[in-house]
C-alpha cells in the first residue's frame, strides 16, 4: 500500500513538473489544489523545480500561481536574475517580502552547484551590469558587503576564497552598481581602482583579473566625464569635494583631478575636458597668450621670472594692484616660483664658495710673519654675508607659504598629501637648524 502510494507520489511529480515545463495553468492549478498527494518543491533530473523552471522558461503566469500556493523558493530568485527576468525579479522579491523572509532570502545561493558557493543574486546582477534588476534588489535591502570583512561560505586562503573575492570586487566594480549606490559614482571609481591596484601588487597571482577591474573603473570614470556638456556642468564635475560641497559650494580648486592624479586614474587626468578645463585655467588671465609665437612666450616667460621679486614685493604691499594680480595668474605664478627656486639654489651655491678674505685681519705676529689662514674658524666666525642674508629671507617666506597653506586647507591638506608636507616639514627643519646654529656661533 505504501509503495503504490509514492509510486503515485512520483508520478503526481512527473505530471506537476511537466505542466511547468509546458506552462500548462489549468493543470497547475489541479495540481496545487491537491497538493497534500505530492511534494511541491519536486526536483527533475536537472535539479530544477517548478518554480525555476517556470523563470528558465520566462512564464510570469506559472511563476505568479506557485508563489501564491507558497511554494519553496530555493534557488528561483538567483536564476532569475541570471537570465536577467526583471518581472519575476520583482515578483519574487515582492513574495519574500510578504512571507516576512526579508532579508535572508535575498542571498540565496545556487543548489546545484553550477555557480561560486558565494554568488548571490545582487552579486550576480552586478556581474552583468544589470541596471534594472540591480534596482529592483537594492531597493528591497540587497546589499553587497566589503569584501574585507564578506562572509565567505569557504575556507580562507583556498581558491575558492580568492575567487569569491574576485567575485565581490567584480561586483563592486560594477558601472551600474556604483551608479546606484553612491553619491559620488566618479569619486567612488577613483577609490575602488585604486584599491584594485593595490590589491594586484599584494595578491600577485591574480594580478591581472585586479588589474582589469581596475582599468574598468578607471574607464568608467573617463566615461562619465564624457558627458559634460557645457563649461558649467565641467566645471562642477572637475571641481567637486563631496566633503565640503554643502559647506561652501565654490569651485576654486580642480578637486578631482587631484584625486584622479593621487589615484593614478590616467585615462580621466588625460581626457579631453579635463585637459581643457586645466589648460584654460592655467592661462586664465592670459586670454591670448595661447596665440602667441613661441619666441614672444619664451622671451615673456624669461622677462616673468627676472621680474618675480619686483612682482612679489607688489603683492605684498598693494595686493589689489593690476601688476599683483599677475601673481594670481596659475602661469605666471609658476614661472615666479621655478625663478625663485633656482635663485635659491643659486645663493646656496654662492654661500658654499663665498670667501670674504677681505675682512680677514693680515697682521704680523711678533716674529714678523702672517698667521696661517684658518678658513674653518673664518667661515663659522665671519658676520652674515649678503647671500646668507637673502637665505635666510627666503627660508622665512618657504615656512610662511607652508603654514598659510596648512591654515588655509586644514588637517585634510595634510592628510591627502603626507608624504610630500613630511618632507616639506623636514627640508624646513633643516633650514632653520642650520639658522639657529649659525646664530648660536655668532653670538658665543
Amino acid at each position: 500500500m505504501d509503495w503504490s502510494r509514492e509510486s503515485a507520489s512520483k508520478h503526481l511529480e512527473k505530471l506537476f513538473l511537466a505542466a511547468a515545463e509546458k506552462g500548462d495553468k489549468k493543470a497547475m492549478i489541479v495540481a496545487l489544489e491537491n497538493k497534500g498527494h505530492f511534494n511541491t518543491d519536486c526536483v527533475d533530473s536537472d535539479g530544477r523545480s517548478a518554480l525555476v523552471i517556470a523563470v528558465h522558461n520566462r512564464n510570469l503566469d506559472i511563476i505568479k500561481l506557485l508563489l501564491e500556493h507558497e511554494t519553496g523558493l530555493g534557488d528561483a530568485l538567483l536564476r532569475a536574475v541570471d537570465i536577467q527576468y526583471t518581472a519575476a525579479v520583482q515578483i519574487i522579491c515582492e513574495n519574500i517580502k510578504k512571507r516576512n523572509l526579508l532579508p535572508d532570502a535575498l542571498y540565496c545561493r545556487a543548489l546545484n552547484g553550477d555557480l561560486h558557493p558565494d554568488i548571490t543574486p545582487v552579486i550576480l546582477a552586478a556581474h552583468h551590469n544589470s541596471y534594472d534588476v540591480l534596482r529592483v534588489l537594492l531597493e528591497f535591502g540587497a546589499r553587497i558587503e566589503d569584501p574585507e570583512t564578506y562572509t565567505f561560505t569557504t575556507e580562507e586562503f583556498t581558491l575558492q576564497q580568492s575567487v569569491g573575492m574576485i567575485n565581490v570586487y567584480k561586483a563592486l566594480a560594477s558601472q551600474a552598481f556604483m551608479a546606484l549606490t553612491s553619491d559620488d559614482p566618479i569619486d567612488k571609481a577613483f577609490s575602488l581602482s585604486h584599491k584594485l591596484l593595490t590589491l594586484s601588487e599584494r595578491n600577485y597571482e591574480f594580478r591581472s583579473q585586479y588589474e582589469e577591474l581596475a582599468k574598468q573603473c578607471e574607464v568608467f570614470a573617463a566615461d562619465l566625464l564624457s558627458h559634460v556638456r557645457d563649461s558649467t556642468e565641467q566645471a562642477i564635475v572637475l571641481n567637486h569635494d563631496p566633503d565640503s560641497w554643502a559647506i561652501t559650494g565654490k569651485f576654486n580648486e580642480p578637486y578631482k583631478v587631484q584625486r584622479a592624479i593621487k589615484c593614478y586614474q590616467k585615462q580621466f587626468v588625460a581626457h579631453a575636458h579635463c585637459q581643457q578645463r586645466l589648460i584654460e585655467r592655467w592661462f586664465y588671465g592670459l586670454p591670448h597668450w595661447r596665440k602667441q609665437g613661441e619666441f614672444t612666450c619664451f622671451f615673456l616667460s624669461i622677462l616673468m621670472g627676472i621680474s618675480y621679486p619686483i612682482l612679489s614685493i607688489c603683492y605684498m604691499l598693494a595686493p589689489g594692484c593690476k601688476l599683483s594680480r599677475l601673481l594670481r595668474i596659475p602661469y605666471v605664478k609658476f614661472i615666479c616660483s621655478t625663478a625663485s627656486s633656482m635663485t635659491f639654489l643659486l645663493l646656496l651655491g654662492m654661500q658654499a664658495f663665498d670667501i670674504d678674505v677681505t675682512s680677514y685681519n693680515y697682521t704680523l705676529d711678533e716674529n714678523g710673519t702672517y698667521p696661517q689662514f684658518n678658513m674653518d674658524v673664518f667661515q663659522k666666525t665671519r658676520p652674515p654675508s649678503f647671500s646668507e642674508t637673502l637665505i635666510v629671507f627666503w627660508v622665512i617666506g618657504y615656512t610662511w607659504a607652508e603654514i598659510t597653506d596648512v591654515w588655509k586647507k586644514g588637517p585634510r591638506s595634510l592628510k591627502e598629501n603626507f608624504a610630500w608636507k613630511t618632507f616639506d616639514f623636514l627640508t624646513i627643519s633643516l633650514y632653520w637648524a642650520w639658522i639657529a646654529i649659525r646664530l648660536t656661533i655668532l653670538l658665543q
